[in-house]
Formats: structure tokens, sequence, C-alpha cells
């Protein structure tokens, strides 16, 4: 019997004691209280489901606090009061449940002028994430100017218009992270140069967003968007555009852009050289092999209205030296030995445009291609009657356009020197230009007299 009630095991099964549904334990001492049925016949006045602590009597020398008091319920089966809801109480640093997260945000700003171009990505490159990064960025921070930190006005062009930018993503350019760090969030850019446009700027500044802005570079806008991409410091958005005025370079483009890359005001670096370089190789030898100007099966001698001979001075030296013409005189043109046929025909007009072109070009750059042996002409004395043609016609502009033009600022002269340097590959010829009379770098000056003090 001993074993079988020392056995620890049995021991193990016995029910342990638990104290009545009304009793409790705290702090080591028991206590005892009623609990109450719910009444359900007045649901307007529900009892708590939790009764206050009742002390025993004679159990402690001292009150017991509320907070010391576990409330250990056992209602078993017992049938429990509805409860009904009730909101929470408010938490500290939190909106009111009215408030959404989208109605915390500020209302979004308007979006960018509806005059500037948008470049839509093709939908089958949306298919890498940071094509989608792009897109989303493109789309919803640019076009629509979404939750912007910052603003850039524009009063220079004739719109004024404002953009809503992101300083994060618009600091990649160096020029516009200056400003930003100068001025702050709200930036007034003033701007001198006349090559930048609005749609242009715009543009590069799209640029900043996504790549998909190249895809409006066109030969229409290269310049102003070289210029718009070189003041923001966008060197690969400036060498595609260069890349794209390269390769538009030809016999209606050629004095725009030399006249471009030319503007002693504003210069666009590599690039400018780069451009000058095309449109110097274009004009010195693809655009007379591309008019057929000089046929090379045909001897060309040209007839001008007045005695070559009485115009002409020689100068024991060597030096031929046409008299520079004062007055407009008809354009010579060039005359074929032998019959006229078609291409000869062609070959006249090839040759006129050819004379028109040189002679709207800046004087440096006429000087340099007419004196430079990449020129494709037949022999010496063919680009001497050549460049004297160019001279007539380049006087008449200058009288249309008046004294100071750009194009021809001053009295123009050819001069060609057999022999010497020249050797057996013939003359060397040189274009030269002296400033009008009472004229000083293209300006007319005033005659000062002076009068004698009594």
């Amino acid at each position: 019997m001993m074993a079988q009630e020392n056995d620890p095991y049995k021991q193990q099964q016995q029910p342990r004691w638990m104290p009545p549904a009304d009793t409790i334990y705290t702090n080591g001492n028991t206590h005892s209280f009623h609990i109450p049925s719910p009444s359900l016949s007045s649901p307007s006045a529900l009892p708590s489901p939790i009764p206050p602590p009742q002390q025993h009597p004679g159990a402690f020398a001292s009150p017991v606090p509320d907070h010391h008091v576990p409330h250990i319920l056992n209602f078993h089966h017992q049938s429990l009061p509805p409860i009904l809801h009730q909101p929470p109480p408010p938490i500290p640093n939190m909106l009111p449940p009215q408030y959404s997260p989208a109605q915390m945000l500020p209302p979004p700003p308007p979006p960018p002028p509806p005059q500037l171009p948008i470049a839509m990505p093709p939908q089958q490159s949306l298919t890498f994430p940071h094509d989608i990064i792009c897109n989303h960025l493109y789309q919803v921070g640019f076009v629509h100017g979404h939750y912007s930190d910052m603003t850039l006005h524009i009063p220079t062009f004739e719109t004024r218009p404002i953009f809503n930018l992101h300083s994060l993503v618009v600091s990649r350019s160096p020029f516009l992270a200056h400003l930003i760090h100068v001025n702050g969030k709200d930036v007034t850019l003033h701007l001198e140069d006349p090559n930048i446009t609005e749609a242009a700027f715009g543009i590069s500044l799209g640029h900043l967003y996504a790549g998909w802005s190249q895809t409006l570079l066109t030969s229409q806008n290269a310049r102003s968007i070289l210029a718009a991409a070189y003041l923001l410091g966008l060197d690969d958005l400036c060498a595609r555009a260069t890349e794209c005025i390269k390769n538009d370079v030809g016999r209606h483009t050629v004095v725009a852009y030399a006249a471009f890359v030319e503007d002693d005001r504003y210069g666009y670096g590599s690039y400018s050289a780069e451009i000058r370089d095309a449109c110097l190789e274009f004009l010195t030898r693809g655009l007379s092999k591309e008019l057929d100007a000089f046929p090379a099966t045909a001897s060309v001698s040209f007839i001008t209205p007045d005695k070559e001979a009485s115009e002409n001075e020689t100068i024991p030296n060597g030096y031929v030296t046409p008299t520079t013409q004062t007055a407009p005189a008809p354009s010579p043109l060039p005359v074929l030995s032998g019959t006229l046929t078609a291409s000869d025909s062609d070959s006249q007009s090839g040759y006129r445009e050819l004379v028109n072109i040189f002679a709207q070009l800046p004087f440096d750059w006429f000087k340099r291609c007419t004196e430079s042996p990449r020129l494709a002409v037949p022999s010496d004395m063919v680009r001497y009657q050549f460049a004297k043609e160019c001279v007539a016609v380049r006087e008449r502009l200058r009288r249309a356009q008046g004294v100071g033009s750009d194009v021809v600022g001053g009295e123009e002269s050819i001069v060609l020197a057999f022999g010497g340097r020249g050797g057996s590959q013939g003359g060397r010829l040189t274009v030269v230009r002296k400033s009008l009379k009472g004229q000083q770098n293209g300006t007319r000056t005033k005659t000062l007299w002076k009068v004698p003090m009594q």
C-alpha cells in the first residue's frame, strides 16, 4: 500500500485542487466575491462583465489596491451579454480616421505648358524594371509634375512657363544643381542665348527624367537642343544633337550651320568645332562635286561685262591684283567651249548655286574655303575667276544689306601669286579685305573736325 501511495505516476494523475469559482488569490491571500447573473430582460442596462473586486473582511489589515487584484473569471457555459462596438481610443501622433493617406499629401501642381513636346516611349521597351521606373518618372514626374519639390521660372519665353520639377532628378544637371544650391527650391532663370527655344528647353529637361526625349530630336530643332543641352551640361544629348547636325549638312543648310557656329557671342565648345569641321569639309570637297560646278571634260572661261585687261594691274613682283569693284556688276557666267548639252546646262546652274552659297558665307569661312587646296577646281585660274565672281556677288549683298553687315563688312579683293611658294603646282590665291572708308571694325565712324581755338 505504501508503495502504491508513493508512486509518483499516480501522484501526477491525481486531480489538482482548484479554488471555488468565487475565490481568487492575491499576493498569497484568499478572497471571495459574488458574481451576479446577467439579466437580459433589459438590454439598455447591461451589467459589467468584470465585477469590482470585494475585499474579504479580516483578510487584510490594510486595503489592497485595485491594480493588484487580477481579474480572473471563469464563466464556463454562462451566456455572455452582447458587447457593443466602440471605436478605439485615439493614439497620439495619429490623424483622425476620416483622413486617408492620400488626403495627407498636398494637391498635385498643375502640369507643364501643353505646347511642350512629350516623348512617348515604345511599348516594347517597357520590359525591364529600369524602363518601368523611367516611364514612371517621366510620365508622373515630368509630364504631369506630381509630387514636385521645386519650381523653375523662365520669364525669357513669351509664355513665361513654370516647370514643376524634382530637385533629386534635375540635380543631374550641374548647372541646375548649382542654381538649387544657391537659390533654393524656387529658381528663376533668365536665358540670353537666342538659339534656345521653349520646346528645346523642355526636351532637355525631360531628358533628365528619361532618355525618351531623344526621339524628339530632329534636324529642325537640333541647334536649339544643342544650345539648351550645353547650358544644362548634358553631354550625351549634346553629342546626339551634334551628330544630327553633321548628318544634315548639305547645300541648303551649310550656310545656316556656318553662321550658327561662327557667332562670337555664344559658343558650344568642342561640339561647335565638330560642326565647323563638317561644314568646311563639305564646302571644299563635297559641294562642288555634288553640284558638278567644274566639269573636268570642258575648258571653262569667264565673260565679264567690262574689259578684264583694264581692271587688272600688273605688279613687278609677279602678283596680279584686280581692282576692287565698287559698283554692282552683272554676274559673269561660265561659258563652256563647244556645243552645250543638257549636262553643260546643269553645270552652269550648279556653278551659279556654288557662287551664291560662297557669297553668303562669313568672310573667314569664304577666305578659308576659297584658299583651301582641298577645293575641287580644275586649275588656279579657274579658282581665281571663281573667287572674283564670289567677291562681286558679296559686294552686291553688302550694298543691299547695309555697310555693317556681318556677311561682308568691307571691300574684298583677290590676289593671285605666280611662282614663289606655289612652285610647279601653280599660283597661290589670297583673299584680302579692307575696311570701308569711314569704318572701323565694320561700323561707320564719325569724322571729327579740329577747330582752332582763338
